[in-house]
């Protein structure tokens, strides 16, 4: 006797739905373990291979830091951050996901006008929370991927370093405009601040040119970007998330 073809009909849905189905489980393995976010969310014990800033960051105002960590297999997460400590912050966030030989590359290169000065992760993590801080006291809120950055630091107890950092100069917000910030960008930087810091309460100025502060060193180049890097070269639009309250 033929087979009732409703029967028939009903067990090929249920296949193609169990088939549908392992392959979303499949898609969402690979996803995950291939997704810096998802790494830097999986093992706290992952070691640090480096994490060093610009020395210029702490005698003219600006530098990339940049923190990166071991999830083994080959697969490292390297994440860059733009930090103003005289005013705005957490300028700009890179996250991507990279090799052995290409953080050796990169950081080589981040780093070639002078050699970058080591820090622990707790004080690399006390810097970035402080100059966060810092800069939203005056009314400027860190770069749009701040907060997926930070993850790149779980497990790190950022009260275990000693080390004191000192944001702003001479006990006020300096504002050193660079050479991609916009007459508007500046404007609006300079309305915050005589809101927030009142005026004479901070110190502003207009720089023409490229300035040993911009921030040239912050780009972190790969062969092939992941996904779930949200980093831009262009020096403008790396102000464009950093909104002013």
């Amino acid at each position: 006797m033929a087979s009732d073809p409703r029967k028939q009909q009903k067990r090929k849905e249920r296949r193609n739905k169990r088939a549908k189905e392992k392959r979303k489980e499949g898609s969402r393995a690979y996803s995950l373990s291939h997704s810096p976010t998802a790494l830097m969310s999986s093992n706290d014990d992952a070691p640090f291979v480096a994490c060093v800033i610009h020395q210029h960051a702490f005698t003219q105002g600006m530098g990339s830091l940049t923190v990166c960590r071991d999830f083994g297999k080959g697969k490292l997460v390297a994440v860059v951050f733009l930090v103003d400590l005289y005013c705005l912050g957490i300028k700009n966030v890179i996250i991507q996901l990279t090799n052995p030989g290409e953080v050796k590359k990169n950081v080589a290169r981040m780093y070639a006008d002078e050699p970058p000065e080591q820090l622990t992760p707790a004080e690399a993590k006390k810097l970035v929370i402080g100059a966060a801080a810092y800069a939203n006291r005056y009314g400027f809120f860190a770069h749009e991927d701040y907060e997926r950055g930070l993850a790149i630091f779980r497990g790190v107890d950022a009260s275990a370093a000693t080390r004191e950092f000192v944001f702003g100069q001479k006990g006020k917000p300096y504002y050193f405009a660079g050479p991609y910030d916009t007459p508007a960008f500046q404007h609006r930087v300079k309305e915050t601040l005589e809101r927030t810091a009142g005026p004479g309460g901070y110190e502003f100025t207009m720089i023409l040119g490229r300035s040993p502060m911009d921030d040239r060193n912050a780009v972190w180049a790969d062969d092939e970007e992941d996904e779930d890097s949200e980093g831009d070269e262009d020096g403008e639009e790396d102000e464009k998330p950093h909104v002013l309250q």
